[in-house]
């Protein structure tokens, strides 16, 4: 099943990361150990406790490849004292 645009751009819901780790076949450990998390921070992602960030939310989707770059969401420019700040993913 393929995520939507919408899904991508926002917080995952606890049961979706499970299924996209079930469906890949990966334990939380391994999990955690992509997106540089601890297995209970994991745990705690997927139980609802905590919320994933968008960050660790995008990088894993793109190491595990379910997403390509190109389906992330492109970060806007942020205008901060005016000065123009760009910020890009790597």
């Amino acid at each position: 099943m393929m995520l939507t645009e919408l899904e991508i751009a926002r917080q995952p819901e606890p049961d979706r990361i499970r299924a996209i780790r079930d469906r890949h076949g990966y334990t939380q450990a391994q999990c955690a150990w992509i997106v540089g998390a601890s297995e209970r921070k994991w745990q705690r992602w997927e139980t609802g406790d905590s919320s994933m960030p968008l960050s660790a939310w995008w990088l894993w989707l793109l190491r595990i490849s379910e997403v390509t770059p190109a389906m992330l969401p492109q970060m806007p420019p942020r205008q901060r004292g005016g000065a123009m700040i760009y910020v890009r993913a790597e």
